[in-house]
């Protein structure tokens, strides 16, 4: 039986046996890779609706059996890269370089924008690794995933990456750095921002006012701007590549992650058990999904673009491994992507493969 078996998915259960007898489990009675054929049809008539707009790519890893959508086109990974830090966090608490339970002290230099309670913290203030993980994954912390990066070292997540998946993913970059490149393609001072300043832009919702506000911030003329807009600086650093990859390539990371090539079994069960708390994008992938499967993912949210990757899995039978799942949409907001991602779950609760 598998490892996770062990973990606490009391919660995740049907909460009567109803709801277990109502559940079909088609793929045990549906003929090989007939799944495969569904979701081709569903997904063509998807797709015109919602041309060019999807990135996906699901693998079983009971079968080896896979389906991709533009799995091999470039995707912005936004805080989905947040998977690989954890991953390089956790091999480095195996190798006993680093303990979950070391403290790391707060700097000046930490702040940025973004999700969770760290920004509300003080400079001089100590927090565990394992508290920094718990809010990267379960908040999208950009605060914690900059300080776990400080702690393990950049490129030694780039290393870890290339590791794991040998192509198809661009260098991954900080979150404080994500924004420096932003602003860059605006003003070259852009990349001066300090973490103070982003936290003052976020406050900023009117993307003409963020334009002045950065101005401000930088003493810039507003006129001189390379650009004449947030929107097309976002556009500008999206075809930069960084933070970027296909989906086929980040399913890699996953599956190694799953299969015990890279963690230990205690360490490979607190990333999932992390994962399964994450509380961002539940109008994404997960509330799609029919009882009683359950999704531990890390969501991704940036101007445009959205992700939702991880394991999908049934806890009433712990002996087949999940199903990988990588999920990218593109050029719209957050909502109307959300939809996206639920009717792509639907169509994937009734396809027969879980």
């Amino acid at each position: 039986m598998l490892i996770l078996a062990t973990l606490s998915l009391a919660s995740y259960r049907p909460t009567n046996t109803a709801q277990a007898q109502n559940h079909k489990k088609p793929s045990r009675t549906l003929k090989k890779s007939s799944w495969q054929s569904f979701l081709q049809e569903e997904f063509t008539q998807l797709e015109k609706r919602y041309p060019n707009k999807i990135g996906l790519y699901i693998k079983d890893l009971n079968t080896g059996e896979e389906y991709a959508l533009r799995a091999d086109e470039n995707w912005y990974l936004a805080s989905t890269v947040k998977i690989p830090i954890a991953l390089e966090v956790l091999r480095q608490v195996d190798a006993k370089i680093i303990s979950l339970e070391d403290e790391i002290q707060i700097t000046l230099d930490d702040f940025v924008d973004g999700n969770g309670p760290l920004k509300s913290m003080r400079p001089g203030e100590q927090v565990t690794v394992r508290f920094l993980m718990e809010q990267m994954i379960a908040l999208s912390d950009n605060m914690a995933s900059d300080m776990l990066i400080r702690v393990v070292g950049l490129d030694k997540v780039n290393a870890l990456v290339k590791e794991l998946s040998p192509s198809g993913i661009s260098p991954i970059t900080t979150l404080k750095d994500v924004r420096r490149y932003l602003y860059s393609e605006l003003h070259p001072k852009g990349f001066e921002l300090s973490g103070q300043n982003m936290l003052k832009l976020k406050q900023v919702h009117s993307p003409i006012k963020r334009l002045t506000e950065f101005a401000s911030l930088l003493h810039l003329d507003k006129k001189k701007m390379n650009l004449p807009n947030i929107h097309e600086a976002y556009e500008a650093y999206y075809r930069k590549g960084l933070n970027s990859g296909t989906p086929r390539s980040y399913s890699k990371i996953l599956e190694a992650a799953w299969e015990g090539k890279l963690l230990s079994p205690p360490s490979r069960d607190f990333l999932v058990r992390t994962m399964l708390k994450t509380q961002t994008g539940n109008k994404r992938i997960k509330a799609g999904l029919t009882q009683p499967w359950v999704f531990a993912h890390k969501t991704g949210t940036q101007y445009r673009r959205i992700g939702d990757v991880g394991y999908l899995w049934n806890p009433q039978d712990m002996d087949r491994k999940p199903i990988i799942v990588v999920s990218y949409v593109r050029d719209g907001n957050e909502s109307s992507s959300s939809k996206i991602l639920k009717e792509v779950a639907e169509i994937i609760s009734r396809s027969g493969v879980l």
